[in-house]
């Protein structure tokens, strides 16, 4: 389809998966993955689905094509290594052969050399080789693992992802290993990193309300983009490539259904222009409304007795939690703070709120009053705590309606007694 996601064309049919499509770099082929034949194998066709072939024949399978730079090889992996072969699928050479497997093949730049992940030694780490297979080298060496690496565009360094510090985050290296940096440390899960290079594009924020977000090329080779899974919502963000100056591209954050089950909130950016509200539904879709307008507006929680709902919002500038009525109205905030408040979660009486920050320099969690009022910080660890969730005899129960049909009395909400732990 085009980049505006205008006149999508289907490319395969078949009733068998197709996935992992990759661009040639001249654009005009697409290698991917096919479990068509029984077995999964790496195909290639032009770009308007014509001659199609198959170029691999593995009976453990073969994945996570990667062409070359030139366009004259692709790399993959197969049978727990790694493998090249010409992109008509002849000659292709084991570059690879450990029991402990090697994994996620991807070239440098130049096409000289392919970093990858591999399991040699108990753990996963991050090699890189020669791209006829020689001189494989160790760059990374931890406990926890190191996976999919990335090359700079100038093939200068390596981005990845690591577990070394009790999360997924994103790290960055020379080439050679060494000056070995953390770029991100958040609850969530960092992952899928992209460095932004020439022919890239980049989402920048719209020049007025109404309009669409700008594209624009990418001359810089300084960004890394990457992916952030956080309460089951999965966005993208960019950074420099020293972890400065975040930015969060995309708002698919939350979703929370009311207590009595009759109706959702959720986040939107419908508008197109990434100023995300909190919205109110019935559960069969009907009587949407719009409760908040500002950027930034995520995470919403509903109280327990289904009248308010907390959220996350950078209206102010910064990440704080608010709290709004079930109607929109009395938008109050309930956080005022430089550091980053998010993902509040009621106590099951209603009473207090839990939520995750980084103000005090590390990620903890915090609780407070439902109004905002004696806040304590619950959590003091080096690794970053988030995701907070209240447990134990607090739990709220709908009860059965007042009167025999269920449309003219909801179901009651009973808080229990205990505030849960």
């Amino acid at each position: 389809m085009n980049a505006d996601s205008s006149e999508a064309t289907r490319l395969t049919d078949h009733p068998e998966r197709d996935w992992d499509p990759v661009w040639s770099p001249d654009g005009r082929r697409i290698a991917f993955v096919s479990d068509r034949h029984g077995n999964a194998e790496i195909y290639v066709m032009n770009s308007d689905g014509s001659e199609l072939t198959r170029l691999t024949y593995h009976p453990g399978g073969a994945y996570f094509p990667v062409w070359s730079p030139d366009g004259q090889r692709i790399a993959f992996h197969a049978s727990k290594d790694i493998y090249v072969m010409n992109s008509d699928g002849s000659e292709a050479t084991r570059l690879t052969e450990h029991p402990e497997g090697d994994y996620y093949p991807v070239w440098s730049p130049d096409g000289r050399c392919i970093a990858f992940y591999s399991e040699r030694n108990g753990n996963s780490d991050i090699y890189v080789m020669n791209s006829d297979g020689s001189e494989a080298t160790r760059l990374t060496d931890h406990p926890e693992y190191d996976k999919y690496p990335v090359w700079s565009p100038d093939g200068r360094r390596i981005a990845f992802v690591s577990s070394r510090d009790g999360n997924s985050d994103i790290y960055v290296m020379n080439a050679d290993g060494s000056e070995l940096t953390g770029l991100t440390e958040h609850p969530g899960a960092d992952g899928s990193p992209a460095w932004t290079g020439a022919g890239v594009v980049t989402l920048l924020p719209p020049t007025t309300e109404d309009s669409p977000p700008q594209i624009e090329p990418i001359t810089s080779f300084g960004k890394i983009a990457f992916t952030r899974d956080m309460d089951g919502n999965r966005d993208i963000y960019v950074m420099n490539a020293d972890g400065s100056e975040l930015a969060r591209l995309t708002y698919h954050h939350g979703f929370d259904g009311s207590p009595d089950g009759r109706r959702i909130a959720f986040v939107s950016d419908r508008h197109g222009n990434r100023n995300t509200g909190i919205y109110v539904m019935n559960s069969d879709g009907s009587e949407l409304t719009r409760l908040t307008e500002h950027p930034g507006d995520w995470g919403p929680a509903w109280s327990p007795d289904g009248r308010r709902i907390a959220f996350q919002s950078e209206q102010d500038g910064n990440s704080d939690i608010y709290l709004v009525n079930e109607d929109g109205s009395e938008l109050t905030r309930l956080t005022d703070n430089p550091g980053w408040d998010e993902d509040p979660v009621w106590s099951p009486d209603g009473r207090r709120i839990a939520f995750a920050s980084d103000r005090d320099g590390n990620w903890e969690i915090y609780v407070m009053n439902s109004d905002g009022s004696e806040v304590s910080r619950l959590t003091n660890h080096p690794g970053p705590d988030g995701s907070p969730a209240w447990a134990g005899a607090g739990v709220v129960t709908p009860l059965p309606p007042t009167t025999k049909t269920a449309d003219d009395s909801p179901p009651r909400i009973e808080s229990m007694t205990s505030p849960g732990r």
